[in-house]
């Protein structure tokens, strides 16, 4: 089973996941102090020096276990939008039938950073496949929060960023099939 154990290092809280035995305990360690359930100290070192901590420590706005969204929106002229966005983990996949439909979905990252969505979109006989989301600097600029919304058109694929209120064009679509 897994179990969440938060942790002060110099001064920021880090959210980690552990191994959880049946009983809870108290532990005090150089790290700090907090409600580990069942968790020995091996077990925040493994965290440790699998890079958590600097990881973290790097971009404060991107944690483990932070809350992200995506949202798709077909914005196609009187034509149906298919998508299937995968991860680690899952595989969403729906249908948009008219001009204004759209679809959001939530996902915490994992413990790694590691958390990742390639979507496929196609419409008629166009299709484009791209990582609607990622622990990327770059790409979570662009996004400018914690919601990565996509934006399908005639003319391609499109980016909204919230912080600057606008849309750039990231993908063409390309023709399926002869």
């Amino acid at each position: 089973m897994v179990a969440r154990m938060l942790a002060t290092t110099k001064g920021k809280d880090m959210i980690a996941t552990g191994m959880l035995a049946t009983t809870q305990r108290r532990v005090k360690g150089s790290i700090g102090i907090g409600l580990f359930p069942a968790c020995n100290r091996e077990h925040w070192d493994i965290l440790i020096s699998s890079g958590l901590a600097s990881a973290a420590q790097r971009d404060t706005s991107v944690i483990p276990l932070k809350k992200f969204f995506v949202r798709i929106v077909n914005n196609l002229d009187a034509k149906k939008l298919d998508f299937e966005c995968k991860s680690q983990e899952d595989v969403i996949a729906r249908s948009l039938a008219a001009r204004g439909d759209e679809f959001e979905f939530g996902f915490r990252l994992d413990i790694q950073l590691s958390t990742y969505y390639f979507c496929d979109l196609w419409y008629l006989n166009y299709h484009v496949g791209f990582h609607a989301f990622q622990v990327d600097e770059q790409l979570l600029d662009l996004c400018g929060g914690v919601h990565c919304i996509w934006k399908a058109q005639e003319d391609g694929i499109y980016l909204y960023n919230i912080q600057r209120a606008n849309w750039l064009r990231k993908y063409s679509w390309e023709k399926m099939g002869k």
